[in-house]
């Protein structure tokens, strides 16, 4: 565990170089507009759409990590980019910081967001698209709580929801979390009254039927594999087996966004599973 721990730590510069070529690499026939939807520096979306029109059914809507804290959807333009180049016009949403701003307020922010997008978009052929939504650690678990508080509060009709993606998420806060981990979600959710609110797997109830697709790095000393694993078994037992597990062996916690830099095992798996998504 150690070892794996000081791996990730080493690869972080050169993890950090290759997310900076690859979002100032200039992408040929792919657009990009920015959409306000509040006052705070991250509440905007990113979209990015190609000329190439040879897949056009699906639409990813991508919540960047950061321990709730950090990042903006501007760090992760590569993704925008990795979809938009394989023929998958996709939006990259923003959040308001935990420092200042308490759960629900993430939430609230991504669902402010896709609705404001569907708005802006919402003529012509985008209207038909189906929407896959997908997440990095914090941004999986606020992506998955879009998804299963969808049956209280729909942002989008069932019949447009296609499927969630998580890549090493807290899907399981009760589950096995490093120090400081620990932290990030005391800091997230001050009032214990909605602590099972920001528990995804707490939110499963039966009868979600929509597909999950939880990937987990082997190697991740932050946030082990029973949150992934503990998620898709509880999934099951009321969804049938609509939840699948995916360990990435030789991936830790933050570099499972490799998997949008690079052709890996894990690159093909995820495209795979789009692409049977109805």
């Amino acid at each position: 565990m150690l070892r794996w721990a000081v791996e990730e730590y080493l690869s972080m510069p050169i993890l950090l170089v290759k997310m900076l070529i690859a979002n100032q690499r200039k992408k040929k026939g792919i657009r990009v507009e920015k959409i306000y939807f509040g006052k705070d520096h991250g509440q905007y979306v990113l979209f990015f759409h190609s000329d190439d029109r040879r897949k056009r059914n699906k639409l990813i809507f991508f919540v960047h990590g950061g321990g709730w804290i950090f990042g903006l959807p501007d760090i992760y333009r590569f993704i925008g980019y990795f979809f938009a180049r394989t023929g998958y016009p996709a939006i990259l949403v923003g959040h308001r910081s935990s420092l200042f701003h308490k759960f629900p307020d993430q939430l609230e922010d991504i669902e402010k967001g896709l609705r404001k997008s569907l708005e802006k978009l919402g003529m012509g052929e985008w209207k038909t698209l189906k929407i896959i939504l997908c997440g990095h650690s914090s941004g999986g678990q606020l992506a998955a709580l879009m998804a299963l508080n969808g049956e209280k509060d729909p942002i989008v009709c069932r019949e447009q929801l296609s499927g969630v993606i998580t890549l090493g998420a807290p899907l399981d806060l009760s589950a096995k979390r490093n120090y400081f981990i620990k932290k990030l979600v005391k800091l997230l959710v001050k009032n214990s009254m909605k602590w099972h609110q920001a528990n995804p797997i707490e939110q499963i109830h039966g009868k979600e039927e929509i597909p999950f697709f939880c990937i987990h790095g082997k190697k991740d000393t932050i946030l082990g594999m029973d949150q992934a694993a503990n998620f898709v078994e509880k999934y099951n037992q009321y969804n049938g087996d609509l939840g699948k597990l995916f360990i990435a062996e030789n991936l830790h916690h933050s570099d499972m966004i490799q998997i949008f830099l690079s052709g890996r095992t894990e690159t093909k798996a995820v495209l795979e599973w789009i692409q049977e998504r109805e």
